[in-house]
């Protein structure tokens, strides 16, 4: 995420249009939310990952950091090579007026107030329907278990020799998080991918229903540098405070956009907007025809 987090603020200081980055939780969006532009992750596997030195392949995509939208879709169209081509049903009347389902923070994350409201004012400023999505919320730990499984399990797969031959290579917090992976057993990874199918029929079910799902991309606005836990309404690791409202959908494969939605406390947050696994085209052309910078 590091890499992707000065590419979020040289697009946001305007030093480039757009940049490249990779999302395996969150690592496109979150440095997007924080640095006010707009940040897109694909279906998985719509873009090639080929030269990519992955983490964890079967959620980890290529997405972009750009300062519009219509930046953003013109790039995943020729990144994509195509396969995220532009939509071409106008007519389609959920671009019009919108089916979005709002999904609670808890339990994926803790809930400031403030920022929540915030970004909800922009989901309302959308025109569409506005529906509570708390049955979202009914999934929320066999996502996050599944999600840990398969991360901790692919990383470690990827990593296991330079952890142990070359460990001063890492930084000291991801060679502590890598080594905490080893000890997932294969039985817990098959059961997790098991449980992402069982969870993809879910979630295909229910954008029969919606369009979107809305809620915020980070639920809180940028902490401290070195800051290591969040306080207020319930104490919480920054790194899992950053992720838990992103990663779900990397686990699914789903595409998801983060969207500027204005300030609190002069600090940028952002609205996220998922959507069908495949409608990539359509989710940022509906982010193209209803968001306006704040």
């Amino acid at each position: 995420g590091g890499s992707s987090a000065g590419s979020g603020a040289a697009v946001a200081a305007g030093m480039v249009p757009l940049a490249l980055g990779t999302d395996t939780g969150g690592s496109v969006r979150v440095p997007a939310a924080l640095c006010g532009v707009v940040g897109f992750k694909p279906t998985h596997g719509r873009v090639s990952a080929r030269g990519v030195f992955p983490l964890a392949p079967s959620i980890e995509d290529v997405g972009v950091l750009a300062n519009s939208v219509e930046d953003a879709q013109a790039f995943m169209q020729a990144v994509s090579g195509g396969a995220i081509g532009a939509y071409a049903d106008a007519a389609d009347p959920g671009l019009a007026a919108p089916r979005m389902m709002w999904v609670p923070n808890a339990p994926f994350a803790i809930d400031e107030a403030a920022v929540t409201a915030r970004v909800r004012a922009a989901a309302e400023g959308f025109g569409g329907e506005l529906v509570d999505g708390a049955e979202v919320t009914r999934h929320a730990r066999a996502l996050q278990a599944a999600l840990g499984a398969i991360q901790r399990s692919e990383a470690y797969a990827v990593h296991a020799e330079r952890v142990e031959d070359e460990p001063g290579k890492f930084d000291p917090e991801v060679l502590e998080r890598l080594r905490a992976s080893r000890p997932v057993q294969g039985w817990e990874y098959v059961r997790a991918r098991n449980t992402r199918e069982q969870l993809r029929g879910v979630f295909a079910d229910l954008f029969e229903r919606v369009d979107v799902l809305a809620l915020p991309a980070v639920a809180i606005t940028a902490p401290a540098l070195q800051q290591r836990s969040v306080a207020g309404p319930g104490s919480a690791a920054v790194r899992e405070t950053l992720l838990g409202l992103t990663n779900p959908w990397n686990l699914l494969g789903l595409p998801a956009i983060a969207l500027p939605a204005g300030f609190v406390d002069g600090l940028p947050v952002a609205l996220q907007l998922v959507a069908a696994e495949g409608a990539d085209a359509r989710l940022l052309a509906l982010a193209a025809r209803h968001w306006r910078r704040p």
